[in-house]
């Protein structure tokens, strides 16, 4: 049997601070759960590790970011587990250079490639390309020729692509990616793959490309944290895909998230007092390391709010972010600040 493990968007160096601060910040939980995911992998003897994008949170990256992460990748390369990764759209398209990931057992697509290994007496192509930022619709069938002219006879054929599948879902309102020039289309997918692993989407889902009696799947693992409020309600994980002769079996494995919840202060209150305890009412049985939403369209209402009124409601472990208002109240609060809230 060969076990892959698929995992993607890590989005490491998100909110991650460079310099001290005394308020709770979520880049940590980035990388520990990648550090979970690796580790989970060693321990249960998988066999090859693939990267759908979006290894980083953004292109340009402060030093100590890149080094953190690839420190990670260099001490996990000592497992012999090889990882392959295809540079997502925060990368914009590659990686940044270092000598710590020029490492036998980690390869990062660069071009439209085809990486063939060989495990346990089978012969396994991964395929995939950099993503495309002009026009993937249009462009997607020549890059799967360019692979396939490079490819040879494999046992499993895998293909990886940071891109909306036609037909793919996102968001609170179930967007549905349909026909747009950055939507690869259904009808151009092979069936030559055996399954189809997409980074980019951030829910994890599962599309199917049928032909006459034949499917293939094309799998969303999505993102290993949450990266929005949109996502508040999406459970994050990674897939475990096990390939025993002809069948195929997929795992997925829910990761530990904060939870995101939302207060909205939808009466005016008369003073900090009668305020401070609904907020406290509304807030009992949170988790108290929830990222908490705060939204509050009455000005009156704002203007009673200040750091020690959060601070004596909100546990310090929770991150409180102010729905269309914090830069107001930064602005406001500016001399009366307590060091530690939004710091």
């Amino acid at each position: 049997m060969i076990k892959i493990l698929f995992l993607s968007d890590t989005h490491l160096g998100f909110d991650y601070p460079i310099r001290t601060t005394k308020r709770t910040r979520r880049g940590q939980d980035f990388f520990d759960n990648f550090e979970y995911i690796l580790n989970y992998a060693v321990g249960n003897a998988v066999d090859l590790i693939l990267h759908g994008g979006d290894f980083f949170f953004r292109t340009r990256l402060p030093e100590l970011i890149v080094n953190k992460s690839y420190k990670i990748l260099y001490e996990f390369a000592k497992h012999n587990i090889p990882f392959v990764i295809v540079p997502g759209n925060h990368e914009s398209s590659r990686l940044p250079r270092s000598p710590l990931i020029f490492q036998p057992y980690i390869h990062i697509f660069k071009e439209p490639h085809t990486f063939t290994f060989d495990i346990k007496g089978k012969k396994i192509n991964i395929s995939g390309f950099p993503y495309e930022s002009k026009n993937v619709r249009d462009q997607f069938p020549e890059i799967i020729k360019q692979i396939q002219d490079k490819e040879k006879q494999a046992d499993i054929n895998l293909l990886m692509t940071h891109h909306a599948v036609e037909g793919c879902t996102c968001g609170p309102g179930n967007y549905t990616f349909r026909k747009n020039e950055d939507v690869v289309q259904m009808k151009d997918i092979p069936m030559y793959y055996d399954a189809i692993l997409c980074g980019h989407i951030h829910r994890q889902q599962i599309l199917w490309k049928r032909h006459q009696d034949k499917k293939s799947p094309i799998i969303y693992v999505g993102s290993v944290e949450r990266t929005s409020f949109a996502e508040k309600e999406e459970t994050k994980g990674f897939y475990v895909l096990e390939f025993d002769k002809d069948h195929q079996n997929r795992q997925f494995i829910p990761l530990k998230t904060r939870a995101m919840v939302d207060i909205t202060i939808n009466r005016s209150f008369p003073s900090i007092q009668e305020l401070k305890t609904y907020l406290i009412k509304r807030s009992r049985g949170f988790d108290t390391n929830s990222i908490v939403r705060l939204k509050c369209p009455d000005e009156q209402n704002r203007n009673l709010i200040n750091q020690s009124l959060l601070k004596d409601v909100f546990h310090s472990d929770m991150i409180i972010q102010l729905s269309g208002w914090q830069q107001e109240f930064k602005a406001r609060t500016k001399k009366e600040r307590i060091p530690g809230l939004f710091d």
